[in-house]
């Protein structure tokens, strides 16, 4: 199809969700250290919107947060301008698995 109608594919980096290396405001230590901080109801009112693809409530709930998660604020609100739910969606999860295991 590409060769009849001058088409050129793009794909998707085969990086994974959280590949810090395609996010310079990642530190995912720091990141899931701040997340700790967080009551649990935030944390799955985030979740459900991000599973919502919601990034206007999303940027608004991150008013919310202080400036001890500053650097969790701003990876969460780049990704949510950015529409890479998929990549909060990851924290959360590592955090959740996090949990689970200590």
């Amino acid at each position: 199809m590409s060769e009849h109608l001058g088409l050129q594919y793009r794909y998707a980096d085969p990086e994974g969700p959280l590949d810090s290396s395609s996010s310079p405001l990642l530190d995912l230590d720091k990141l899931l250290g701040q997340l700790q901080s967080l009551p649990l109801d935030w944390l799955k009112q985030l979740q459900n919107l991000a599973l919502e693809c919601s990034d206007d409530a999303i940027l608004g709930l991150l008013d919310s947060l202080t400036l001890r998660q500053s650097d969790l604020a701003k990876a969460l609100g780049e990704w949510a301008k950015e529409f890479r739910f998929d990549r909060i969606l990851a924290l959360i999860e590592t955090y959740d698995e996090q949990q689970q295991q200590g």
